[in-house]
């Protein structure tokens, strides 16, 4: 792809969005509609206005001029209105306490132990080898009990255990966005991408229909959906993600989710098939899926602490 394609494209989707407000065939035609029809209102005003500067015998610069004043005069009182307003701007938010189903979530994986501790990961693997449970044949994720149970609880995977299980009916693909290795002068922090083989394997061995038969849904880390796509462009893309992402860094992040809700995309699943959970990890996940979310269709979800309800938000800006 040339070089120029992505400014190219930024340049498109900035002038569209600011002209019409969306890339969608029906908005498009109504807004080019309505500017159409506003070409030939101005142009038979033009006209009106010619014959009356004729009837009163003046040259025809004057009407120009008038409308040239008139036009300037309008764009100031617009813009002047507009900046008075600038501060008045605040999210909207349609939020939703009992969300449909999706294909796809997109969530920020959190450690799979706290710091010191390897309680978690001993409780996760004893439930993949099937000791804790009394239905090994069974989908433990259709037990309602199962994600209620006390050693289940415990686990910092529980919050994303439960975004899962709410659309397990529908579920297609799970991608797991996942943080890279930080080192530093002062200190070293393991990434949670170390994390994504033992989530992946836990999320299935609890969402599969009996034992020895594959899960319904896929999980994926980053690099693994990008590279599963048919485009190339993003197909491209997967080895920028295979040591994980800078949770400190929201440019970074806001472009793995993009890429995550364009790779879907690629593969069928669409943005209001889509949903961002953003209950765990640290703030700058958070904060970088509710901005990517505020583009048309996309919905972010959030897994109370008060009872685990599920609960998305829509959110779009408005005055």
């Amino acid at each position: 792809m040339p070089a120029s394609s992505p400014n190219r494209n930024d340049l498109a989707y900035f002038m569209i969005q600011q002209l019409v407000g969306s890339s969608k065939w029906g908005h498009f035609f109504w807004t080019v509609l309505l500017l159409t029809a506003f070409g030939v209102v101005v142009n038979s005003i033009s006209n009106l206005l010619g014959e009356a500067a004729k009837g009163l015998g003046w040259a025809s610069w004057p009407e120009d001029v008038i409308i040239v004043i008139a036009f300037a005069g309008l764009v100031w009182w617009l813009r002047s209105g507009a900046s008075k307003h600038e501060q008045d701007y605040a999210p909207h938010v349609v939020s939703d306490s009992d969300p449909a189903v999706v294909r796809a979530v997109i969530l920020y994986l959190s450690p799979a132990d706290r710091p010191g501790s390897v309680e978690n990961r001993q409780i996760i693997e004893e439930i993949i080898r099937g000791e804790t449970s009394t239905e090994a044949d069974t989908c433990l994720l259709a037990n309602p009990g199962f994600i209620q149970r006390s050693d289940v609880t415990k686990l910092t995977w529980r919050m994303p255990l439960g975004a899962i299980d709410h659309h397990k009916s529908r579920l297609t693909h799970v991608v797991v966005i996942a943080s890279a290795d930080r080192n530093s002068a002062n200190s070293q922090s393991r990434g949670t991408i170390h994390d994504v083989p033992l989530f992946k394997q836990f999320i299935e061995s609890v969402g599969r229909p009996a034992t020895g038969q594959p899960c319904r849904f896929k999980v994926l880390g980053l690099a693994q959906l990008l590279e599963s796509c048919h485009d190339e462009s993003l197909k491209s893309r997967a080895n920028d993600f295979i040591n994980g992402v800078d949770f400190e860094n929201v440019r970074e992040l806001g472009e793995a989710t993009v890429l995550s809700f364009n790779a879907l995309s690629n593969l069928d699943v669409g943005a209001k098939e889509t949903v961002v959970d953003v209950t765990g990890g640290q703030k700058p996940p958070t904060i970088a899926g509710t901005l990517v979310s505020q583009a048309e269709g996309r919905r972010i979800q959030y897994v109370s602490t008060h009872g685990y309800k599920v609960m998305t938000y829509d959110i779009t800006y408005a005055i």
